[in-house]
């Protein structure tokens, strides 16, 4: 049984992780061929001030210039 561990930022909706779960399941699945109820996956919400790149928390930085934008 494969294990999955995704990290994201925090404050992401429900319905969004929840469909990020399921498409990875999905996904793993496939190339695995195994069945989907085989699949597992451990989310894992991180507020941007834990995560940092090159020493400065996400929190510190501007995001949308790097070719992404998040939402609170």
């Amino acid at each position: 049984m494969p294990l999955i561990r995704l990290e994201i930022f925090e404050g992401r909706p429900e319905e969004m992780k929840k469909e990020f779960i399921k498409r990875v399941s999905e996904a793993a699945a496939d190339v695995l061929k195994i069945p989907i109820e085989h699949v597992q996956c451990i989310l894992t919400e991180v507020p941007r001030r834990h995560w940092a790149r090159g020493g400065v928390p996400y929190s510190e930085k501007k995001l949308e210039g790097e070719g992404y934008k998040f939402t609170r």
